[in-house]
This record gives C-alpha cells, structure tokens and sequence, in this order.
C-alpha cells in the first residue's frame, strides 16, 4: 500500500509495478489508486463560499485501476521475445504559470479543507493554455 502521496502516488505505483513486472517473467500486477477526497473535505453547499463547493467538485474523489504487464498473456511469460509493452508513456511534462501561487489556495482547517478560488483563475487559464498546450507538443511536430 502507498499512501499519503497525493496525485504523485499513481507515478509510484506505476513505477513498482513496472519493478515488479520487469523482475518477475509471470507477473501480473494490478494498480488501484483512490483517492477520497470528500471524507476529509466535503462541506455542505455555501451561498457565501462557492468556491469552496467549486473546489471540492474539482479535486473530488476518483478512482482508477489498470493491470501491469510485460508478458504477451498467450502462455509465453517469461520469454523475453514475445514481451512488448501495450501501453508506453512517451512522454510527461508539467508547467508552472508565473505569479499563479494564489489561484488556488487550499487550507486545512478545523472543519476540513477549504478552497479559496481567484476570480482571476478562468483569465490566467485562458492566457496560458496556448503556451502550455504548445511546450507539451512542440517536441512531436504537433502544432495544430
């Protein structure tokens, strides 16, 4: 069990189970990351503190679940001919958008966590999807 990673846990497990697959010709691992958001976090709907209902919409619960493995699944585990990967990750990135600290402020309070959303947030979005969209697939030949 891995926990308390937040949104990284699903790399961790995905990396174990690679680990796992790569050094065990008949593996078969299963991955299931949860995340329950709302049993620390869910408040009741506020007139005076949407964003607070927003954020918890936004980062709410989920679930997700997906096998590991290297084998060709015909009976051939372990021969290192048949084994080829179903599914690769070519590639990840992430971006930091300038001066966007505060657009989304998450403080865990007595009553649990609130969100605090800036009125800029859909502006600030708006302004830097293009670039981020760009930095993401530039490196593949993707412009339109």
């Amino acid at each position: 069990m891995i926990y308390g990673q937040g949104c990284f846990a699903a790399g961790t497990a995905f990396r174990l189970a690679n680990d796992l697959d790569e050094n065990n010709a008949d593996a078969r691992v299963l991955v299931v990351c949860c995340e329950i958001h709302s049993l620390v976090c869910f408040h009741a709907p506020s007139k005076t503190h949407l964003d607070i209902l927003v954020g918890s919409t936004i980062f709410s619960d989920g679930v997700a679940a997906v096998i590991i493995s290297g084998g060709d699944g015909g009976g051939n585990s372990g021969s290192t001919i048949n084994r080829w990967p179903l599914l690769q990750i070519i590639s990840a990135g992430q971006t930091k958008i300038p001066d966007s600290d505060e657009m989304i402020v998450a403080k865990i309070r007595e009553m649990g966590m609130q969100y605090y959303l800036s009125s800029d947030l859909p502006k600030v979005v708006f302004d830097n999807v293009d670039q981020c969209l760009l930095e993401m697939f530039d490196p593949f030949g993707i412009g339109d």
